[in-house]
């Protein structure tokens, strides 16, 4: 084996050239050596960051589910102490437990406080503070079970929830708010006969409760009852003329029973009234489609993905319009895009445009 200073010698014997080609070579080999580790520095450093943001993301959501477990264990136990008051309230009275008892359908027939202490104090010998202190826990109750049904469902505990809004209807059968929520819960749980009968009690107990008719009208969305839905929708409306959803989902059914020129007239109120809604702009799009206005077609499309670019099913839209305006390259382009951003458009795509090039990168933004 040859020594350094042999090699260094026979190094000094080399052509000019052959000493230039090595030196290069080993000044190549060490930029390399020195690039490679910068950027295995900075890949590690960019993981690093994004361990970190998914980790204080991780940890952000546990805090909430802790702070909502906190919140719902206060619920409780405001809830038991009011149950406690009523029941210290109630010992060794007897006869104003009976009264509350035959009184019941009274108790809870929507009337104020007021009237129903009036009513009851008339009916026994007890003293109206004693009556206001039991008509204001029984009302405390009813808004805790009430709370507690909202703090479920937001937790996607609809079955809980459900619970919790019957116990306060047990409370005041005449609450169209709670009944309104139990709706909610009924047809979150797929249960859409009871919460169409639940949507119905709170329009009959509170006939200008606009919330209520909008959801009624979800719901008969939902189980495809059209003509149902567009009453509850123009019910909805008939209260509050100024909720863009009542709008646009008054035209969604308008359209399903191909009446589009009404249709196109919901969608343009909806639009006057939140013009920030990529949905809205998709549905007017797709309408004037079915009137065969192709090119205002695309304009309203091209404002549903300027305002949402993830927007699969106006992409969709859009190269179904592009197409049958014989504009084939940006179809083409148009149809690429909806199955990058749904990965349940690539294959649907692919059975009728098989030569295109698709790209699922199965990501949400």
């Amino acid at each position: 084996m040859a020594t350094w200073k042999e090699w260094i010698r026979d190094f000094r014997r080399k052509p000019k050239w052959d000493k230039v080609t090595l030196i290069l070579t080993i000044l190549f080999f060490i930029v390399g050596l020195i690039v490679g580790f910068l950027l295995n520095d900075a890949a590690r450093v960019d993981l690093q960051t994004k361990h970190d943001t998914l980790m204080e993301e991780v940890n952000r959501t546990n805090r909430e589910l802790i702070e909502n477990r906190k919140e719902l264990k206060e619920t409780h136990f405001e809830l038991n102490k009011s149950n406690e008051k009523l029941d210290k309230l109630l010992a060794g009275q007897g006869g104003l437990a009976d009264i509350l008892r035959k009184n019941k359908d009274l108790q809870f027939s929507g009337l104020s406080e007021e009237e129903v202490e009036r009513i009851i104090y008339n009916q026994t010998g007890f003293t109206q503070e004693e009556i206001t202190n039991i008509a204001k826990e029984i009302k405390n109750i009813t808004s805790s079970y009430v709370e507690l049904g909202l703090s479920y469902s937001t937790l996607g505990d609809d079955e809980k929830a459900i619970d919790f809004y019957k116990l306060a209807l047990q409370k005041n059968s005449k609450n169209a708010e709670a009944w309104n929520y139990l709706g909610n819960s009924f047809m979150a749980a797929g249960n859409y006969s009871e919460a169409k009968k639940a949507f119905d009690n709170a329009t009959n107990i509170s006939p200008d409760y606009h919330i209520a008719f909008y959801n009624k009208g979800v719901l008969f969305s939902t189980i495809n009852k059209s003509p149902e839905a567009i009453m509850a929708y123009e019910a909805a409306i008939d209260i509050n003329d100024s909720f863009p959803f009542d709008w646009n989902n008054l035209g969604m059914e308008l359209r399903k029973t191909l009446d589009y020129d009404r249709a196109l007239y919901c969608f343009e109120r909806a639009i006057n009234l939140s013009s920030g809604v990529a949905g809205i702009w998709n549905n007017k799009g797709i309408t004037l489609a079915d009137l065969g206005r192709l090119n205002e077609s695309l304009d309203a499309l091209n404002n549903a993905t300027n305002l949402s670019i993830c927007y699969a099913d106006a992409w969709l839209n859009k190269g179904n319009v592009l197409y049958r305006l014989g504009r084939y390259k940006e179809s083409e382009n148009a149809y690429i895009n909806a199955a990058r951003y749904d990965c349940h458009y690539r294959d649907l795509l692919r059975k009728y445009f098989p030569d295109i090039e698709y790209c699922c990168e199965d990501y949400c933004c």
